[in-house]
């Protein structure tokens, strides 16, 4: 009996969490400030609705999109005392009656304990929080930080003060990842105005006269729904999600919210479809077991399952092998996969005699895929001990199938960011493309420069975030299929695709090919690409293909610096 009730309550703990995470957006009728998207997703304001909040005296508000120089972040992280992921930021500035500053105000994101919520950080002109305020809350728990006795107790803080929890502000039992996020953020934005603008009065005089208005505004840009606002002259819906371990963001644009929200929960689930059936940590995924199961046997599999493993397959052919899903033995003798409850535990590098050993399972060739006597798609593997690793190309595949359910539900304007890994579908209202910034390889927290992207997916690949240190030495994730050794010499690669799923592949062969990846970019039609080599003395040295501006990149490059 004690079993069975040890059981049923794993049971309903089991389908309490699938709930949660699978709840439907357009299952509640969201309505403005308070209205619950769904269970673990409030709103408590609108953009606009935040921004005068913030400012109730201001005759106008203005906007500007900045990016911090190399410089002005580490005088921002020094302020901070923490690393800051960011360097775009969104800037508001009140403008009084008189045309003065009536203050500041940056809408921040940070995670909670698995989902990002929004909240505006207004600033005094002399630098003192004026008032802080929710946006939109997703936790299930936690949202105590969204009520105003909360909040008030940022008023009147400054860069220089600590805001630390238990400290400065109070501890919310059951809310310590969100008041950590909250107390982080405030303290961001506090150290970004105070580096870029008051340290810079010339920035904060060139906003007054030449920033973008925001509003006065037709009193219709606020719409129902969660994350809801418009964008020129269309209605834009944002909705975040975990798939896969990672952070995927769809920005929809259209005329209906609820419609909208549909089309992205939508995506969402042909994405996490695809999680389902190539994930190599979930035992019970098609693609793990063909690892188990395909030496033996003939092993039948679903159409997304095939066409993931033909695109793969014309990759490993058109990169003469630099990118190839067999490698994963090889990742796994490299410690690629300790931590998650996956392959041994790895305190050396692998010996050349070991790794001699592997060099027959890591083959392309290794993997046969065909159609059964039955019509249905089947693969063999052709030697024991062959397994693949969908890494390199899972997340840009599974942006694609989000892109391909959201045209089925009639939506022509939406960016799909999965990690780094996005589509940019059509353009967004009344602008000529989807502006994308390039990741800056050797400071991956900063961007090279912008890129226009319409109906595109792009990619960057590079080893500065996913590594292990074995023996006093630090390896990047990305192997060559070649040597099974981490690749060296090489900071990064950029690719733009026609397709997420073409551009995530690309991005990681080249970065394999290195010196030699523009003949293989080339010839994929539709592709760009730009390759980030290491030069002496740590300098970098830029290789590209035909279409790329390059000269722009460069330009950015010394811009940032």
């Amino acid at each position: 009996m004690t079993a069975f009730l040890r059981l049923k309550s794993l049971l309903l703990l089991l389908a309490c969490v699938l709930v949660s995470d699978c709840a439907s957006s357009d299952s509640s009728s969201a309505a403005g400030r308070g209205g619950a998207r769904d269970s673990a997703t409030t709103v408590y304001l609108s953009r606009e609705e935040a921004l005068r909040t913030v400012f109730p005296e201001a005759s106008r508000v203005l906007e500007e999109e900045i990016v911090l120089s190399a410089d002005e972040r580490r005088a921002a992280e020094e302020l901070l005392q923490a690393r800051m992921g960011e360097r775009a930021f969104t800037v508001y500035a009140g403008v009084s009656a008189d045309g003065g500053l009536d203050g500041y105000a940056v809408i921040q994101a940070e995670i909670g304990k698995f989902k990002p919520f929004e909240f505006i950080v207004g600033v005094e002109p002399d630098g003192h929080v004026r008032r802080v305020a929710v946006l939109v809350y997703r936790e299930a728990r936690g949202a105590e930080v969204a009520h105003r006795r909360f909040l008030e107790q940022y008023r009147r803080k400054t860069v220089q003060s600590p805001i630390q929890i238990q400290r400065d502000i109070i501890h919310i039992t059951g809310a310590t990842m969100s008041v950590n996020a909250m107390n982080l953020g405030v303290k961001k934005v506090l150290s970004v105005i105070e580096v870029a603008y008051r340290k810079q009065p010339e920035r904060i005089e060139k906003l007054l006269r030449s920033g973008r208005q925001v509003f006065p505004q037709a009193k219709a840009a606020w719409k129902e729904g969660s994350g809801s606002f418009t964008r020129g002259t269309g209605l834009e819906v944002r909705e975040a999600r975990y798939i896969m371990g990672s952070l995927c963001e769809i920005r929809a644009c259209g005329g209906d919210a609820k419609k909208l929200r549909s089309a992205i929960f939508k995506a969402f689930c042909a994405m996490e479809a695809a999680d389902r059936a190539l994930s190599d940590y979930r035992p019970d995924s098609e693609l793990s077991r063909i690892c188990r199961e395909g030496a033996t046997a003939p092993v039948p599999i679903s159409e997304l399952t095939a066409e993931f493993l033909e695109l793969a397959e014309k990759l490993e052919r058109d990169s003469g092998g630099a990118f190839d899903l067999t490698i994963a033995p090889a990742v796994w003798a490299w410690g690629f996969r300790k931590g998650a409850g996956f392959g041994p535990h790895v305190d050396r590098a692998p010996t050349p005699a070991e790794l001699d050993e592997l060099r027959p399972l890591v083959d392309y060739k290794n993997v046969s895929l065909s159609r059964g006597p039955s019509g249905r798609w089947e693969v063999r593997l052709l030697r024991d001990g062959v397994r693949l690793d969908p890494g390199a190309l899972g997340k840009g595949f599974a942006v694609d199938l989000a892109v391909r359910q959201l045209v089925k539900e009639g939506v022509s304007s939406a960016l799909v960011d999965f990690s780094g890994n996005m589509y940019a579908l059509g353009s967004p209202p009344g602008e000529e493309s989807w502006l994308v910034g390039v990741r800056d390889p050797v400071r991956p927290e900063g961007v090279l420069g912008m890129v226009k992207l319409q109906n595109q997916g792009i990619s960057s690949s590079g080893s500065y975030e996913k590594f292990v240190e074995l023996g006093g030495a630090r390896y990047g994730h990305i192997l060559s299929p070649q040597t099974l050794r981490p690749v060296d010499g090489i900071f990064g690669t950029t690719v733009i695709a026609p397709t997420a799923a073409l551009a995530d592949g690309c991005s990681t062969a080249a970065y394999v090919l290195g010196e030699d990846a523009l003949p293989f970019l080339r010839k994929e039609p539709g592709v760009e690409g730009l390759v980030v080599l290491g030069g002496e003395g740590g300098s970098s040295r830029f290789l590209a293909t035909k279409q790329w501006n390059l000269s722009t990149v460069e330009d950015a490059w010394a811009v940032t610096r």
